[in-house]
């Protein structure tokens, strides 16, 4: 019996052996995604008939279905079926109301004069909001959404992210509980109660802007999630009082993604060059176009392999990185590339249409103070 056991454990190991390796060549390869969906039935229908549940296979499952659900926007994006433009300048204006506007300001900011009532408020609220979108039609939707949840849902579902997991504070200003509250307190704002500024309040203004501080923070929490345990092989530099400094309105959770597969392709070029040092910057820029908030990563003495205006080079965990920022920020590399010092433009709004863009942009000729290594650098308005 004892022998019969054995057997059987090793069986069980070697088909666990085979289905981690096919998963691991799926996420490394380009396999297309009919495939990476027949992949995640067959594994399920062996884990029925075997048993074999491991952590390792389910993190690698959740990856694959993770990159089709992100290949599946990509294509709408791709192919135009979102109707929406890469305008950054249009999600600042539009977050900007936070900062300055009769009604949706003070969703997040004490009241001047203590004498809002509640209806008359939010149906202001509304109004802006209603008016904005019409003005502003390119802001990205995953950001309407979460203020549509925090200001009008009386069930609301937005949501932060505390390291790789995401916390649903299920409170918002059309709530049930919460619209108690404020008629019982005679209008006061939420802002001067520390349970609904430390749970509501707080928690959403910083999911709408990196306010000053938080930047340095925001980039640490992605680069723990990205390297893991490698951390300690990285040398890391930052120019920390600058970072504490920047202000910016953007979704967080989207831009901290980006900055998670930045230090991402990082980590991997690093194990494979053995370069790891990595250096973070921020600062104003008055550029073309206006006033920038700059955010540079740069994997110091990596070099880009492929000639910057082959077409395989703005795919993968570039193209991913791409789609985090659209509407968020312009986005580009600059790099020493096989044909030479190059800056390679991923996203801008210089151009009439991104069909344009695509057609048009080539690579431009950079000089050589520019170039540290691999660098990834997003312009904020």
């Amino acid at each position: 019996m004892d022998e019969l056991k054995q057997n059987i454990n090793a069986t069980m190991q070697d088909k666990s052996k085979f289905i981690t390796d096919i998963l691991d060549y799926s996420l490394k390869k380009k396999v297309d995604d009919k495939t990476k969906e027949r992949l995640i039935n067959l594994v399920s229908k062996e884990f029925e008939k075997t048993g074999i549940v491991e952590v390792e296979i389910i993190e690698r499952l959740s990856r694959i279905e993770e990159m089709l659900s992100r290949g599946a926007e990509s294509q709408k994006k791709e192919k135009g079926f979102s109707g929406k433009h890469h305008k950054p300048k249009e999600t600042k204006n539009f977050l900007s109301l936070f900062n300055n506007s009769e009604g949706l300001k003070f969703l997040t900011h004490k009241f001047n004069d203590g004498k809002r009532a509640y209806d008359s408020f939010i149906d202001l609220c509304k109004k802006e909001f209603e008016e904005a979108k019409q003005e502003y039609k390119n802001v990205p939707d995953a950001l309407l959404r979460r203020i549509e949840e925090f200001a009008f849902s009386a069930d609301p579902k937005w949501y932060i992210r505390i390291g790789k997991d995401k916390f649903h504070p299920n409170k918002g200003w059309s709530e049930k509980s919460f619209i108690e509250w404020y008629n019982k307190k005679g209008n006061i704002h939420p802002g001067w109660d520390n349970e609904w500024n430390r749970e509501m309040i707080i928690p959403f203004k910083e999911s709408i802007e990196v306010r000053a501080g938080n930047l340095s923070g925001i980039m640490d929490e992605a680069i723990d999630l990205a390297l893991g345990e490698s951390k300690s092989n990285f040398l890391i530099s930052k120019n920390n009082d600058e970072l504490d400094l920047a202000e910016f309105y953007t979704d967080v959770d989207m831009f901290q993604q980006a900055v998670f597969h930045v230090i991402s392709t990082i980590k991997d070029r690093a194990e494979k060059n053995l370069c790891f040092e990595i250096k973070i910057r921020f600062d104003n820029q008055t550029l073309e176009g206006g006033d920038f908030k700059v955010i540079t990563i740069t994997h110091l003495n990596s070099e880009a392999t492929k000639n910057s205006n082959d077409p395989s080079f703005a795919k993968g965990d570039l193209k991913t990185i791409q789609n985090n920022l659209w509407g968020l920020c312009n986005y580009e590399i600059a790099s020493k590339f096989p044909d030479g010092l190059r800056k390679k433009i991923f996203l801008t709004d210089n151009y009439k249409d991104y069909k344009s863009f695509i057609e048009e942009n080539q690579s431009i000729a950079i000089e050589s103070e520019a170039v540290e290594g691999f660098s990834h650098i997003l312009k904020f308005y």
